[in-house]
């Protein structure tokens, strides 16, 4: 059930991502890496961010990137399906 909600939940963000215009797909991957971002500091660094450093992180990536050749579907879509082909790859180490 888990595994149908994950697909669902991928699904939907890409359909989103499928949907958006180039500007606004690097505006929300940017974001998303900020949030990620800032949930690690938190979690290893145990600092606290406000929301607008967040969002300050992930403009201020938009703009020192160039986004201009890459394809975010395609490489979201092409790490998705690399990640699920292998999960029941059991190597020596696991």
């Amino acid at each position: 059930m888990l595994c149908h909600l994950r697909l669902r939940q991928l699904n939907i963000l890409f359909l989103l991502l499928e949907t958006l215009s180039v500007k606004l797909n690097q505006r929300l991957v940017s974001l998303f890496w900020s949030i990620w971002k800032h949930h690690n500091l938190r979690v290893w660094d145990n600092v606290t961010e406000v929301r607008v450093v967040v969002v300050e992180r992930a403009n201020n990536l938009v703009s020192d990137i160039q986004f201009d050749n890459v394809d975010f579907e395609t490489d979201s879509k092409l790490t998705c399906d690399a990640f699920h082909a292998t999960r029941d790859d059991y190597s020596e180490f696991g």
